[in-house]
């Protein structure tokens, strides 16, 4: 309804451009959602909103709060990166092996994301030694004196699920969709967005952003998947978040 009023106001004179405008504002209304109604910093006004005053209570002061805080987030990524992104492609009949969700990648694409896995590890490692990385990594602060361990394990499942919805909609809905409209170029369309998701993180990371970005989307071009980029997001996440872990705790 939204999209259909903002086109009746602007009068298109190619498709084409009127494809970028669907993908752009139906992106930029996820983004916005997510941000609003998808973070573990949005829950109480959701939930007071709804009069939900149990739940508020529950989130403020149980001893687990923090954990369902952080699985509200990873649902809130779910929803508008995964779930009604999906929803658009399949009512516009766009097929889905065509925004990368196949699983057939030329094997001499392998070699490059291996040789990229090991050129982020040594940096990893050498960032977990950093205060600013201790304190941003694991999104769940596990505390094993408060936390579980099957806490911990339940946490980093879900947020290598995370990774699916990322890849699906910054690498996925975006660049594909905008790629058979502007071709390759559309790899920095989709940059500008996923770096900015990246604000508030170490600054280090946040400028490798535009790295990863960049090879990420034209490496997903070029093989038309975007399950390699999911397995080299779940590697790094995944390991961060374990060295930040073990670096806390001993």
């Amino acid at each position: 309804m939204i999209l259909q009023e903002l086109q009746s106001s602007i009068n298109f004179k190619k498709s084409k451009e009127k494809d970028i405008f669907n993908i752009s504002v139906f992106a930029c209304l996820m983004l916005i959602l997510k941000e609003y109604f998808g973070s573990a910093f949005q829950i109480y006004p959701i939930l007071e909103y709804f009069n939900l005053s149990t739940l508020v209570h529950f989130f403020r002061f149980h001893k687990d709060a923090h954990f369902y805080k952080q699985l509200y987030w990873l649902l809130g990524c779910y929803f508008f990166y995964f779930l009604i992104p999906i929803c658009y492609v399949l009512f516009n009949k766009i097929k889905l092996e065509e925004v990368g969700w196949r699983l057939s990648v030329p094997k001499k694409h392998f070699k490059i994301y291996f040789f990229i896995v090991i050129l982020i590890v040594p940096v990893i490692i050498v960032a977990a030694t950093t205060e600013r990385f201790k304190y941003t990594y694991p999104f769940f602060k596990f505390n094993p004196e408060i936390h579980s361990w099957n806490q911990f394990i339940i946490w980093e499942v879900g947020y290598m699920f995370q990774f699916v919805a990322v890849e699906f909609f910054f690498r996925g809905f975006l660049l594909f969709n905008i790629s058979r409209i502007i071709g390759n170029s559309a790899v920095y369309f989709s940059l500008l967005p996923y770096c900015m998701i990246h604000f508030g993180k170490p600054l280090p990371e946040t400028i490798g952003a535009i790295v990863a970005g960049i090879v990420l989307g034209k490496m997903a071009l070029a093989s038309r998947s975007i399950f390699p980029g999911i397995l080299i997001h779940c590697i790094v996440g995944c390991l961060m978040d374990c060295l930040s872990v073990y670096h806390q705790l001993f």
